[in-house]
């Protein structure tokens, strides 16, 4: 897998995760994977609630990636989730765009 690949399914989630925090001020768990033909795809796991916990979510994601790759029906995938972090008292108090992610990528 080329580093090109990697940095497209990296774009690809900081992008929406970008224009989440930018309409909706916070986004759930998502996932990205490439399959073995290279095209890119976004996942979301649903976990049978319309507003489950965010754990839940990650956990599906990651299961799914795993059975994924063990079929070999993925060449990489990765999920984003939102972090928020708060600066003490004495710092201003954040905007919505000083809210963070990350993104936790799993070569597969």
């Amino acid at each position: 897998m080329a580093s090109s690949q990697i940095n497209e399914l990296f774009a690809t989630a900081f992008e929406f995760a970008q224009r989440m925090l930018s309409e909706h001020q916070e986004f759930h768990p998502f996932g990205v994977s490439m399959g073995m033909d290279g095209n890119v795809a976004m996942v979301a796991g649903y976990a049978g609630d319309d507003f489950p916990p965010a754990q839940d979510v990650i956990d599906l994601l990651q299961s799914n990636f795993i059975d994924q790759a063990k079929d070999r029906t993925v060449l990489a995938a990765e999920f984003a989730l939102m972090c928020a972090w708060f600066l003490p008292a004495h710092f201003q108090r954040p905007t919505p765009s000083a809210y963070g992610w990350q993104a936790l990528v799993a070569r597969l």
